[in-house]
């Protein structure tokens, strides 16, 4: 962080909050591109489902780009414009799926 030439993998992934809470889970995908990675987050929503009680998350995706500062430190800074990989999207969801346990889908 504190070098201009700072590889975007040595960066951290800072929290981000929703609603005043840090985010519970977090994937990162690092793309070919050495410039950019992705990262999807997760939050309890703090309800239930009447069935089964199972947890309600919402999420966020997003891409960070690798940012010099001042010639001085590098940032990991999110990029608002960016399109989103549904196949990221996609293969995430399979593996949060898989992790917690529960059969879910995404198509």
């Amino acid at each position: 962080m504190l070098s201009p030439q700072a590889d975007l993998r040595e960066l951290p992934v800072l929290p981000q909050l929703h609603k005043g809470r840090e985010d519970e889970l977090t994937m990162v995908y690092y793309s070919d591109d050495p410039k950019t990675r992705w990262l999807l987050r997760f939050w309890d929503a703090g309800e239930r489902l009447r069935e089964g009680g199972l947890p309600v998350w919402v999420g966020s995706i997003s891409q960070q780009k690798r940012e010099p500062r001042m010639s001085l430190f590098t940032l990991a800074v999110d990029n608002p414009l960016s399109p989103v990989r549904i196949d990221l999207l996609a293969s995430a969801w399979r593996g949060f799926a898989g992790s917690a346990g529960h059969r879910l889908q995404f198509q």
